[in-house]
């Protein structure tokens, strides 16, 4: 076991999903399983950093609408599990910070859905700045609160009966700067990463192929390799018929 553990928070497909206009379109048009390949290439994007299993232990958490079995082969690959069995995200990010403390880990980085093209390059700083004896990391969304989160266990200890902890999220853009101020102001020790961005929208998909193809983002494989399967059936049907 490491001092450190990175956990990948993971969602499935629900009615109200986190992917919105883009999760109809697809929904429309075959069926949603987006969420499932975003999973895939946020937790591909957790170990392909030179420190996963090595240095930083890696984790993911089941949402309390996930079945365990499609994730089996990730306890196999090393992943340890963690279980969201709230329907509040703030709950759950509280319960997954306390149960990876409770194992003994020194510091803890979550980091959020929706982002699976997130440069790697900003979860290695957030190591780096908990390893220099930062206290908390932030990584600020520009279209949502937070894609990852990171703390110390003393940190946690002291943030964790403050009601401010109840305003770290991953997807409600709204009081996300007060929420940044209020943590600088009670924490010396904080470090905010360069913005990113979820794929909620059909635009946020296009910036994910620019970002991608421009070589500044993780290269979310399955995420993109499915959507463009699905976008081209309908040129492909239209060519056939005829």
């Amino acid at each position: 076991m490491n001092r450190e553990i990175i956990v990948g928070f993971v969602k499935e497909h629900e009615e109200i999903c986190l992917h919105r206009s883009l999760s109809q379109e697809l929904k429309r048009r075959s069926g949603c399983s987006f969420c499932y390949h975003v999973n895939r290439d946020s937790l591909l994007l957790i170990t392909c950093l030179p420190e996963a299993r090595k240095t930083v232990d890696v984790g993911l958490a089941l949402s309390p609408h996930s079945k365990s079995e499609p994730y089996r082969p990730y306890r196999a690959a090393g992943f340890s599990f963690f279980h969201q069995k709230s329907e509040s995200e703030s709950k759950n990010i509280r319960a997954v910070f306390k149960e990876a403390f409770k194992k003994g880990y020194e510091s803890v980085i979550l980091m959020g859905h929706g982002t699976p093209n997130m440069p790697p390059a900003y979860l290695q700083e957030a190591i780096r700045a908990l390893r220099r004896g930062k206290e908390i990391i932030l990584g600020p969304m520009i279209n949502g609160r937070f894609y990852l989160i990171g703390m110390t266990g003393l940190q946690y200890a002291t943030l964790s009966h403050n009601r401010l902890f109840n305003e770290l999220n991953f997807n409600i853009r709204k009081g996300r700067d007060s929420v940044i101020r209020k943590i600088r102001q009670s924490c010396t020790g904080c470090v905010v990463l360069p913005e990113w961005y979820a794929i909620k929208s059909l635009d946020d998909l296009q910036r994910l192929r620019t970002d991608s193809g421009g070589g500044r983002a993780w290269i979310a494989r399955w995420t993109t390799c499915h959507v463009n399967d699905i976008t081209a059936r309908p040129e492909a049907e239209t060519k056939h018929n005829k």
